[in-house]
């Protein structure tokens, strides 16, 4: 257990257990327990008036793969992370990874107890950790009160608990688990889709901003992005293009739209290809004429006249 009493603290950002804390003049700031069990820590924090988020920066100094489980015992709080963006009244739980940049704002007094979850824990062997996170779970009802109270009867009596920890982790994870899918079918579609669809818009502008860059590959969008590589092929299961498909028919858009552009008639069809991300111009030409069904220099030469009649 690790003690300390919060104290008013003057306005301005400090840095603590890998997470950026912005102080406002009259906030006060108490990390009031933490009970670090190896898979599973618990803290209980209480305070006013502050906002706390862990960034990219931080993400990168400090790479801990957790699933964060935060049940807000009083006042209030809101969580922002990708697609989740909640209030958490009292009971309500917040469940969000360590590996993607988040933010919880705190506007008056509150007191709250933060789980985390080792993710091993918690994604089974077909499921990524991050198809868990970003949800919030009513604590007003059902397994999502069973499971808030049980975490604030846990945080209560952790100090006398020196046996077993590995078994209560687990089935604390467990408990989560069943509280997730539990949740409303109809919150919970909305809620995944909503995840997806803002993955798929993250992934689709990043790979516009970088379509001349060989290295273009699954693993670096996903370590872009704070997600799992298994992640983002899952985003895309359900889509009409995988994610290398989308890679590959967004670099020929455009290479089309620059063929077609007078202000490029200069470049050659080699550049053009290259400025796209196609290193190869025979794959180049022969992926063009399976997509559009004529070749780069046929398109260009119609398009360029169309453009000079036009003009």
């Amino acid at each position: 257990m690790v003690p300390g009493q919060g104290r008013p603290e003057k306005g301005g950002h400090m840095t603590m257990f890998g997470l950026e804390v912005t102080r406002h003049p009259s906030s006060r700031v108490g990390w009031s327990q933490l009970y670090d069990w190896g898979e599973m820590t618990l803290s209980e924090i209480s305070g006013s008036s502050y906002t706390v988020r862990r960034t990219a920066e931080l993400i990168a100094r400090m790479p801990r793969d957790h699933i964060i489980v935060a049940v807000q015992v009083e006042g209030q709080s809101r969580v922002r992370q990708g697609a989740l963006d909640c209030e958490l009244l009292p009971g309500d739980i917040a469940v969000y990874a360590s590996l993607r940049p988040y933010e919880r704002i705190f506007p008056g007094d509150f007191r709250t107890i933060v789980v985390t979850l080792d993710g091993t824990l918690i994604s089974g062997r077909h499921e990524s950790l991050d198809v868990l996170a970003e949800r919030k779970i009513a604590g007003s009802r059902g397994l999502g009160r069973v499971l808030s109270q049980h975490i604030i009867e846990l945080q209560r009596e952790a100090g006398a608990i020196t046996d077993h920890r590995g078994v209560i982790a687990h089935s604390l994870a467990m408990l989560l688990r069943a509280a997730i899918a539990a949740s409303p079918q109809a919150d919970a579609d909305d809620s995944r889709r909503s995840r997806t669809e803002h993955l798929r818009a993250q992934v689709t502008r990043f790979v516009d901003e970088h379509l001349s860059e060989a290295d273009l590959t699954p693993d670096r969008i996903a370590t872009a992005l704070f997600v799992s590589v298994r992640t983002l092929h899952w985003a895309f299961a359900g889509s009409a293009h995988t994610l290398s498909k989308l890679i590959k028919a967004r670099r020929l858009q455009h290479a089309m739209f620059a063929l077609a552009d007078p202000l490029r008639a200069e470049l050659s069809i080699a550049d053009i290809a290259t400025d796209a991300g196609f290193t190869n111009l025979s794959y180049f030409s022969k992926a063009f004429k399976e997509a559009f069904d004529t070749t780069p220099g046929q398109y260009r030469s119609r398009a360029l006249k169309t453009a000079h009649l036009s003009f």
